[in-house]
C-alpha cells in the first residue's frame, strides 16, 4: 500500500511540472489552427467540443479574424442562425489583415451562400478567396464545385462537368462522393449516357448516393429531360434505370427482413414502371431484327409484369402494385398507353380483382395517421395525398368503366338475339349507305385533276423504309404485308374472325349518317350561327360475334369499330394477324388500331402528329390528301365539344353543350367537307393542293405526320367486311417552321 501510494505522488509531481508547458502550448496554439480544431469538431457534429474551442479562443485571441469565423460557424452550425453568422463572418473579414485571414474570411461567407443554394454569390467569394490563396486545394475544390452548380443553372451541363471532372480529381476523400454525384448528373444532362453510368457506379461506391434505387431515380428524371429532343438517348437512360431497380429488388426475398423486403417491392414496382416507359418509347427488350424485335418491344411488358408481380410476392399490401398490375392487363397503363384512357376487354376480372384489392387496402391505409402512412415530412405528405387522390379517382373510374361495359356487352347480347336469324343475302335487304358504298365514293369535280398518291414495292430492309421516310410524301407500298406476314384474307372474314374471338369485347362507334370525328353547325346545339361544335360518335361496347351479326343487318345508322387498340381490344390473336412491319421497327411504334366495318363510312379531314402505315386487309379505302403546307387553307378552328348520346334503334340526342364545354376551345377536324365543299364559306380550300388514293386490299399507305387527310370506305362485295389495321409510330417528319403553332 505504501508503495503505490508514493508512485502516485511521483506521478503527481511530474504532472505539476509539466503543467506549465502545456499551458504555453495552448496558449501558443496559433488563431489558425483552433480555428481549424474547433471547425473539425463542428463537421463531426461534436457540439460541446466545439464550443470549448470557441470559448479558449475567445480568452486567448478575441480579436483574431479566426475567432469572428468559429463564432459564425457556431452561430450557423448550432444555432441555425444564418443572420448572425453573416455578421461574424463580416466582422472577421474586417479585422483580417494578412491575405491568408481575408481568404479565410471570403471562403467562410462562400460557404455561407452556398448552404444557402446561392451559388453565383458562393462562386464569387470563392473565386476571391482562391486569388488571395491559389495554393489552397479546398479553396478551388470549393470554387469548381459552385462554378459547376452556377454552370447547371445557366443550362451549361458540360462546363459544369468539366469543372467537376478537375474538382473530383483534387478533392479531398469528404468531398468525393459529392462531386461524383454531381458528375454524374452533369454528365446525365450532357447526353454522355455511358459517362453517366460510370459516374453513378463511383458515386454508389463511395456513398455519394444511396442506393440503385436512387440511381434508378435519378436516370429516370434525366431519361423524361432528353425524350422530347432524342428519344434514344431517353431509352438509353430508362434501360440503365431499369437495371439499377432491378439491382435493388435484388436485396430483398420474401424471407428476408420486412424492411429489406418492402424496399425491394418498391424498386420492382418502378422497374415494372420502367419497363413500361420503355415500351411507349419503342424500345425493344433484346436486341435482334424482324420478328425478334417486335416480339422484345411486346416482351417490355412481360417484363413488367413479371416485376409487379415479385412486388406482390414480397409486400402483398403494395397498393401501387395491384394498381400498376391492372392497368397493365387492361392495357391502361399511364406509361405505356397511347389508347384509351380506360378499357375493359382484355383480363377483365383479374384486373377488376387487382383493384379491388387495391380499394380495400387504401381504404385501410387512410384510417391510419398520415404521418404514420407516408412516413415522411409535411411535403411528402402532401405529394403523397395528391398521388393516392389521383390513384383512387382513376381507380374509381376504370371500375365504372368495367360495370358500364358489362352492361353494355350484355345488353347488345339481347339485342342480337331479338334479331333472329341475318337476313338473306339480297340487294332489297342491304342499308342505303352500304348500298352507296358499294358503288363507291365519287370525288367532287373539284377533286377531279387532283393527282393520285405513286405506288412502288414494299421496302425490304431499314435503309429502304428510312429512304422513303425520309422523302416525306405518302406513298402505296405494294406487298408489304405479305412480305410482314400478315394472315392472308380469308382470316378477316366475319365467319373466321367470329370464330377465333366472336366472344372477344370491342368498342364500336355508332353514327346517324357515316362520318365519325368531325364539326356540325353549332345552331343544331342551339349555339349562336357560326359557331361549330366538334361531336365525336357515341361509343359502345359488345361482343365482336355480336357486332358482326348487326352488320348483316339493313340499319339506318352506321355501326363502325375504330381505333380499337389492339393492346386493349382483340388482344394476342389479332396482333399475330398483323404484326409490326420489322422494317419499320426503327421508328419506334406507338400503337397498332384496328378498323372494321362494312363500308359507307368517313373519317373527316384531320391530321395525326405521327408517322402511319395503313395496312388495308379487306375492302377498299378512297382518300384525299393535303400536304403539311396547306394548314392556312383548311379551316382548323376552335370550337365547342359536343355529346351526341344513342338508344337502339336508330335513336341519337344531342345533349344541350354545357358552359364548360361551350367555352372549350377543341381543334381536332378541319372545318371543310371534301365530299361537299362550302366554298363560299371557306374560299382558301381553292389555293389547297389535293392528292387522292384508293387503296386497295394487301396494300400500305405510308402517311408522313401532319398530312391532312379524309377516308371513306367503302366494301367491294355485299357481305365483304372493310378491314383495316394502323400503326402508330414516334413522327420523325416535322411540319413547316411555325405553321401549327396555332393549332
Amino acid at each position: 500500500m505504501r508503495s503505490v501510494m508514493v508512485r502516485m505522488f511521483v506521478q503527481l509531481c511530474c504532472f505539476c511540472a509539466l503543467l506549465p508547458t502545456i499551458l504555453a502550448a495552448s496558449m501558443h496554439e496559433s488563431p489558425r489552427d483552433m480555428h481549424a480544431r474547433g471547425l473539425a469538431h463542428l463537421r463531426r457534429n461534436e457540439r460541446a467540443a466545439a464550443r470549448d474551442v470557441l470559448e479558449r479562443l475567445r480568452e486567448t485571441h478575441p480579436d483574431s479574424p479566426h475567432c469572428a469565423l468559429l463564432a459564425g460557424h457556431c452561430c450557423l452550425m448550432l444555432d441555425r442562425s444564418e443572420q448572425e453568422a453573416i455578421v461574424q463572418y463580416q466582422r472577421g473579414e474586417c479585422v483580417a489583415v494578412e491575405p491568408a485571414d481575408v481568404a479565410d474570411a471570403k471562403h467562410a461567407i462562400g460557404r455561407l451562400h452556398r448552404m444557402g443554394g446561392r451559388w453565383e454569390a458562393a462562386a464569387r467569394s470563392y473565386h476571391e478567396a482562391h486569388s488571395l490563396q491559389p495554393e489552397s486545394a479546398e479553396f478551388e475544390q470549393d470554387l469548381l464545385f459552385a462554378q459547376a452548380k452556377v454552370h447547371l443553372l445557366a443550362g451549361q451541363p458540360r462546363e459544369a462537368a468539366a469543372a467537376l471532372e478537375r474538382g473530383f480529381a483534387l478533392a479531398e476523400a469528404a468531398w468525393r462522393p459529392h462531386f461524383a454525384r454531381e458528375l454524374a448528373h452533369a454528365t446525365g444532362l450532357a447526353g454522355d449516357f455511358e459517362g453517366t453510368a460510370r459516374h453513378y457506379a463511383i458515386a454508389l461506391s463511395l456513398g455519394g448516393v444511396r442506393d440503385h434505387a436512387t440511381v434508378g431515380e435519378a436516370l429516370s428524371a434525366l431519361a423524361a429531360h432528353h425524350e422530347q429532343a432524342d428519344v434514344r438517348l431517353a431509352a438509353g437512360f430508362l434501360r440503365g434505370a431499369a437495371s439499377a431497380f432491378a439491382a435493388a429488388a435484388g436485396d430483398g426475398s420474401p424471407d428476408g427482413a420486412p424492411d429489406a423486403s418492402s424496399a425491394a417491392a418498391a424498386a420492382h414496382r418502378r422497374a415494372a414502371e420502367t419497363e413500361e416507359a420503355l415500351h411507349a418509347l419503342g424500345e425493344a427488350a433484346a436486341e435482334g431484327s424482324g420478328g425478334a424485335l417486335a416480339s422484345g418491344w411486346e416482351g417490355r411488358l412481360a417484363a413488367a409484369q413479371s416485376h409487379y408481380e415479385r412486388a406482390l410476392a414480397l409486400q402483398p399490401g403494395l397498393v401501387e402494385a395491384y394498381d400498376g398490375l391492372g392497368r397493365l392487363l387492361l392495357g391502361t397503363s399511364r406509361l405505356s398507353n397511347f389508347g384509351a384512357v380506360h378499357a375493359a376487354a382484355l383480363h377483365v376480372r383479374e384486373a377488376e380483382a387487382l383493384l379491388r384489392t387495391a380499394a380495400a387496402l387504401d381504404g385501410a391505409l387512410s384510417e391510419r395517421p398520415r404521418s404514420e402512412a407516408s412516413g415522411g415530412g409535411a411535403q411528402a405528405d402532401e405529394e403523397g395525398a395528391k398521388r393516392l387522390a389521383e390513384r383512387r379517382r382513376w381507380r374509381a373510374a376504370q371500375l365504372a368503366f368495367i360495370d358500364r361495359t358489362r352492361r353494355e356487352v350484355e345488353g347488345w347480347s339481347e339485342v342480337v338475339r331479338s334479331l333472329g336469324p341475318p337476313p338473306p343475302p339480297s340487294s332489297a335487304s342491304r342499308s342505303a349507305p352500304a348500298a352507296a358504298a358499294t358503288a363507291g365514293w365519287e370525288p367532287p369535280s373539284w377533286l377531279a385533276g387532283a393527282p393520285e398518291i405513286a405506288r412502288k414495292r414494299a421496302p425490304s430492309s431499314e435503309a429502304e423504309m428510312r429512304a422513303v421516310v425520309e422523302a416525306g410524301e405518302p406513298v402505296v407500298l405494294v406487298g408489304l404485308q405479305q412480305a410482314t406476314g400478315f394472315a392472308p384474307a380469308s382470316r378477316w372474314g366475319a365467319s373466321a374472325l367470329r370464330a377465333a374471338c366472336g366472344d372477344s369485347t370491342v368498342k364500336v362507334g355508332v353514327s346517324p349518317t357515316g362520318r365519325y370525328d368531325g364539326p356540325e353547325a353549332g345552331h343544331r346545339w342551339g349555339l349562336p350561327a357560326g359557331r361549330e361544335v366538334l361531336v365525336r360518335p357515341p361509343e359502345t361496347f359488345m361482343r365482336l360475334g355480336d357486332y358482326l351479326r348487326l352488320l348483316e343487318e339493313p340499319t339506318p345508322e352506321s355501326f363502325y369499330v375504330e381505333y380499337n387498340a389492339l393492346h386493349q381490344y382483340l388482344g394476342a390473336p389479332v396482333r399475330a394477324m398483323a404484326p409490326v412491319p420489322p422494317q419499320a421497327l426503327y421508328l419506334r411504334p406507338l400503337l397498332a388500331n384496328l378498323w372494321l366495318g362494312k363500308g359507307a363510312t368517313t373519317s373527316p379531314l384531320h391530321y395525326d402528329e405521327y408517322e402511319n402505315l395503313l395496312a388495308q386487309v379487306s375492302g377498299t379505302k378512297e382518300l384525299v390528301l393535303f400536304p403539311p403546307s396547306d394548314l392556312p387553307h383548311l379551316y382548323y378552328t376552335p370550337r365547342a365539344k359536343g355529346t351526341l348520346r344513342y338508344a337502339w334503334p336508330n335513336t341519337f340526342e344531342r345533349l344541350p353543350v354545357s358552359e364548360a364545354d361551350a367555352g372549350a376551345r377543341v381543334v381536332f377536324a378541319s372545318s371543310v367537307n371534301v365530299s361537299q365543299p362550302d366554298l363560299r364559306a371557306h374560299p382558301a380550300l381553292q389555293r389547297a393542293s389535293p392528292r387522292r388514293c384508293t387503296l386497295r386490299p394487301g396494300e400500305t399507305l405510308y402517311l408522313p405526320a401532319f398530312w391532312h387527310h379524309e377516308v371513306h370506305s367503302r366494301c367491294a362485295a355485299q357481305g365483304e367486311l372493310n378491314v383495316a389495321v394502323n400503326f402508330w409510330f414516334r413522327n420523325a417528319t416535322r411540319p413547316p417552321e411555325g405553321s401549327y403553332d396555332l393549332i
